[in-house]
């Protein structure tokens, strides 16, 4: 079986020729010559799920500028760099702490910190966003049945979580309930409107993803905010 038809197999409860094989490595970590038998077996054995270009959500559906400044650069320790996003609805600030020879970071400070943060991606109108059909057409042919192609959705709920301080956004749980669930509502209406759009124009199967629902899970959100919110 191909990497393609084993997935497949699997997803439809169907016997395949072997269990598929999902692992994946970063594109930093695999010219690590220690990972040179970790790249074997992907390359050899892997069925992985394939990136194919999606809609461009931008920050946080907003079509966004990205600039950043290293601010800091202390060499054998660490960088510290200054990120924007700038869109229509503000211009959102975030800094980033990078230990030296490690392709990780941790935030140091957030882009969404401030109640004013949150009303502006809240009430900011929002505009059908963009999606490249032939870019994504010549990503699935090229993929083949080299593994199963699918494209990023924006998950408005657990984006916010990852771009915004965390102290900060559970207490708005509880203390701005109404001004959340007006964002998640516009921006679910958003990527509402792209899905049919995407289904509109590509006479085909699209397979969908989205990332970030680890932060909405206990010990950060209990049941009943999960129930309310998720």
């Amino acid at each position: 079986m191909t990497h393609r038809e084993r997935l497949e197999a699997a997803w439809s409860f169907a016997k395949g020729d072997r269990v598929p094989i999902e692992i994946q490595i970063s594109p930093t970590w695999r010219q690590d010559p220690r990972a040179a038998e970790l790249v074997e077996l992907i390359d050899t054995h892997a069925d992985n799920f394939i990136g194919a270009p999606g809609p461009n959500f931008g920050f946080l559906g907003f079509p966004a500028e990205y600039d950043e400044t290293v601010v800091e650069d202390v060499p054998g320790s660490h960088r510290r760099v200054y990120r924007t996003q700038t869109t229509h609805a503000g211009t959102f600030e975030a800094v980033t702490y990078h230990p030296d020879g490690n392709p990780d970071y941790h935030w140091e400070s957030r882009y969404i910190g401030s109640l004013a943060d949150l009303e502006a991606i809240a009430r900011a109108p929002r505009y059908p966003i963009s999606w490249d059909l032939d870019a994504y057409e010549r990503r699935v042919r090229k993929i083949g049945k080299s593994g199963y192609p699918y494209t990023g959705l924006l998950h408005p709920l657990g984006t916010l979580a990852r771009n915004a301080e965390m102290h900060e956004l559970y207490a708005w749980f509880r203390e701005e309930p109404g001004l959340v669930h007006e964002f998640l509502s516009r921006a679910n209406e958003q990527v509402i409107a792209t899905i049919d759009a995407m289904h509109a124009a590509f006479n085909g199967r699209i397979t969908f993803t989205s990332a970030a629902h680890e932060m909405l899970i206990p010990p950060w959100m209990g049941h009943e905010l999960f129930d309310e919110f998720v």
